[in-house]
């Protein structure tokens, strides 16, 4: 089996203080791309608080699928993009191609990429207010490259915007659901037909 590398790696050094010299500089580039540096355990500590959050907002979730409440999301945080060209002689591009190129343009992260690798449009949402505005003008003239694909950007305002964010809770809190209820299903199963101490499924008399 294959890992596919997810852009970080550890680095042992021989000594604590080429590590901290290396951690505490003020800027470490690989090309163009500023690194990100921490220690072990200052990673596994971020890691641990990540894991935690997405067990709150999963739980966030399933509350207000079973309620029927819509999902809130803050103003000014999806771009649209268009502009990626089929056809032969054309690279492909991927949602990690999106998320790649928005760190190029500084330390904003994309929440998630809204896109069918199979289409020539989509879209990037962000996590806090106004962050697709501060990105929009950061990237300049409202366009970037990748793979020779010239994207074009904007941002949703108003209706659309709103029209957007309605579409996004409707679909987290549907999948949610489905989720949910495809658990009920196999609880259901496993209750029927009972657990073998070595892990086998057996029937029930």
């Amino acid at each position: 089996m294959f890992k596919v590398f997810k852009g970080s790696c550890f680095i042992v050094f021989k000594d604590v203080e080429s590590c901290k010299k290396f951690v505490e500089q003020d800027s470490v580039k690989y090309g163009k791309r500023e690194l990100i540096r921490k220690f072990r355990t200052v990673y596994f500590e971020d890691k641990r608080r990540e894991k935690q959050e997405k067990k709150r907002q999963r739980a966030f979730y399933k509350e207000c699928a079973k309620s029927g409440t819509p999902l809130k999301f803050p103003k000014g945080t999806v771009i649209h993009f268009s502009g990626i060209k089929r056809g032969e002689g054309r690279r492909n591009v991927f949602r990690i191609d999106f998320q790649e190129k928005v760190k190029d343009y500084g330390k904003i992260e994309v929440k998630f990429v809204d896109y069918n690798e199979y289409t020539s449009e989509g879209y990037l949402r962000f996590a806090q207010e106004n962050e697709a505005v501060e990105f929009f003008k950061t990237v300049g003239n409202a366009t970037f490259e990748i793979k020779g694909h010239i994207i074009k950007l904007r941002v949703l305002e108003g209706d659309e915007e709103e029209e957007y964010l309605r579409k996004t809770s409707d679909s987290i809190l549907k999948a949610t659901k489905n989720k949910q209820n495809a658990d009920n299903k196999m609880k259901r199963t496993y209750h029927w037909y009972g657990w073998t101490s070595g892990g086998k499924v057996s029937k029930r008399d």
